[in-house]
């Protein structure tokens, strides 16, 4: 855990990288050093933990985090417009909330958006959750798939969502 190849920093904006450095360590005492550091004078703090909840590391990160702070997870789920992804996606929701609800008495979750994302084809998804903000479904942006996102604009539905979440915090 030595340096900080885990961790980018540009004025307000860190991000932290799923790097060995950082969350492939399952010592819980050397990943608090590196996550004190992280939230202090952080006001949001942005998890892409995938189908990988199970794992030591996000147990830890997760023990880490309501060890100092309380304030409640905003879940934003993402699915591809497969129904088994979707289904799979809605379980992994439920077993991150009890997750959340074994690891700490304060922990909270609140499930803000399910995204069905890279939609080819219109179609009536059935989700069974209830977010809060609501059921978003985005379109196939091609360029965003064969040009890279950092040569493409920012989707609308990405943009309203962003905007949306701005006003929570």
């Amino acid at each position: 855990m030595d340096g900080t190849d885990y961790m980018a920093e540009k004025g307000n904006l860190k991000i932290i990288s799923a790097s060995p450095q950082f969350s492939r360590s399952s010592d819980i005492k050397k990943m608090r050093n590196v996550y004190d550091d992280i939230l202090e004078e952080t006001d949001v703090f942005i998890i892409d933990n995938g189908v990988h909840i199970y794992d030591d590391e996000v147990s830890n990160e997760m023990i880490l985090f309501y060890e100092k702070r309380n304030e409640p997870t905003h879940i934003i789920a993402v699915s591809n417009p497969q129904e088994f992804v979707i289904n799979s996606t809605e379980r992994m929701i439920e077993i991150y909330v009890t997750l959340l609800h074994n690891v700490s008495d304060n922990a909270r979750a609140v499930l803000e958006y399910f995204i069905i994302n890279m939609i080819n084809t219109k179609t009536n998804f059935k989700v069974n959750v209830k977010p809060f903000l609501g059921v978003v479904e985005i379109p196939l942006y091609r360029d965003l798939s064969f040009n890279g996102f950092w040569n493409a604009e920012v989707p609308k539905e990405v943009a309203l969502i962003a905007s949306k979440i701005e006003t929570l915090i």
